[in-house]
C-alpha cells in the first residue's frame, strides 16, 4: 500500500519569530505566543505518534509538508496531519478517485470538520489502514473553465472540494457581473457569490443564507452576498439555487474591472478582468473518509 503523510507548518513556524518579538516590546500578550506554542506541540506530538505508529505496523510511508512539491507516485491512501485546510490542500492534488483521504485534526487550534481522527484516536486510524478496512464516501468536487477575454489561453481551476468565491478583488467594492443560470440571465451588483459543493454547504455559504445539502449528494449551491437591486428593477431570481453542475449551466461574465475567483479560501486564486467568463462544472469525485460531523449532516 503506498502511503502518502501530508502535513501543515504550524502557525508557531510561520508567525512564532514575529509574535516573539511583538511579546518582547509588549506589543502583544504573552498569552498569544504561549497559544501558539501548545498548538505547535499538540500537533508534532501527532505528527510523531503517526509516523511511529505507522513503522510499528509496518507501513511505509512518503511525507511531504504544505508547501512541499507533491510526489509522483501513485498513492492508494493519503493521511492529512493538520485540519480542515490540510485535507482541502490534499483534495486539489488527488486526482485519482481510488485514493483515499483521511484527516486527523492535530491540535486544539485546529478546525476538524472534515477531518474523521483527531489527535486522541489516530491509532484506530492505523489500525484500520493496516486491516485495510478504511470506510470511505465519493464526495463532489467542483471545477471552473475562465474563459479570458485577453490573448490568454482558456484555463480549468483545480478541483474544490469546499467552494468557490467570485467577488471584486477589492472586497470593499461592488462585484458587478451577469449570471447566467440554464436558459435564464440577470444582471447583479453584489458583494460575491458563493458556489459551493454538496459537502461545503455547511461551511461559508451557510452563513450567506444556502441551505446544508447532504455531504455525499452530487448537487451544488450558489448564493449571492449582499446583493443589491435599484429602485424599478425589481426583485432578483437568482439569488440561491440548487442544483446539477452535470445538467444545469453556471456561468459568471465578470463586469468589474478586478475580480477573483478563490478556489477553498486560500487554496488558490484566479484574477479576473472585465468581460472574463467563469463557467462551473463537476470534477472528478474524491474517496474521502468521512467524519462524524460530516455523517451528521446527511
Amino acid at each position: 500500500m503506498k502511503i502518502l503523510v501530508v502535513a501543515k507548518e504550524s502557525n508557531l513556524e510561520i508567525h512564532g519569530s514575529r509574535v516573539e518579538r511583538l511579546v518582547a516590546k509588549g506589543l502583544v500578550p504573552k498569552s498569544t505566543l504561549e497559544h501558539l506554542q501548545k498548538a505547535h506541540s499538540q500537533h508534532y506530538e501527532t505528527l510523531d505518534g503517526v509516523r511511529n505508529a505507522l513503522k510499528q505496523r509496518g507501513l511505509s510511508f512518503l511525507e511531504v509538508s504544505r508547501r512541499e512539491p507533491w510526489p509522483t507516485e501513485l498513492l492508494d491512501l493519503i493521511i492529512t496531519v493538520g485540519g480542515d485546510g490540510t485535507v482541502l490542500h490534499a483534495s486539489q492534488h488527488t486526482h485519482i478517485s481510488s485514493t483515499k483521504v483521511v484527516g486527523i485534526r492535530s491540535s486544539d487550534d485546529s478546525v476538524g470538520f472534515l477531518c474523521a481522527f483527531d489527535r486522541h484516536n489516530y491509532l484506530e486510524l492505523v489500525e484500520q489502514a493496516a486491516k485495510e478496512q478504511l470506510t470511505h464516501t465519493p464526495v463532489h468536487r467542483l471545477c471552473a473553465k475562465i474563459k479570458f477575454i485577453d490573448s490568454r489561453p482558456d484555463l480549468i481551476t483545480l478541483p474544490v472540494m469546499n467552494d468557490f468565491l467570485f467577488s471584486n478583488a477589492n472586497p470593499a467594492q461592488t462585484t458587478r457581473y451577469a449570471i447566467e443560470f440554464g436558459d435564464r440571465r440577470e444582471t447583479h451588483r453584489s458583494s460575491g457569490v458563493w458556489i459551493s459543493t454538496a459537502i461545503g454547504s455547511s461551511a461559508a455559504i451557510s452563513a450567506a443564507g444556502g441551505k446544508r445539502i447532504p455531504f455525499h449528494a452530487s448537487l451544488a449551491q450558489f448564493a449571492v452576498r449582499e446583493l443589491f437591486r435599484a429602485e424599478g428593477v425589481g426583485p432578483a431570481t437568482l439569488a440561491c439555487e440548487i442544483f446539477d453542475p452535470a445538467k444545469t449551466s453556471l456561468v459568471f461574465e465578470s463586469w468589474s474591472d478586478k475580480a477573483v475567483l478563490a478556489l477553498d479560501g486560500q487554496h488558490g486564486i484566479v484574477n479576473l478582468n472585465y468581460g472574463d467568463r467563469v463557467a462551473i462544472l463537476p470534477s472528478s469525485p474524491l474517496s474521502l473518509v468521512p467524519s462524524p460531523k460530516l455523517a451528521a449532516v446527511s
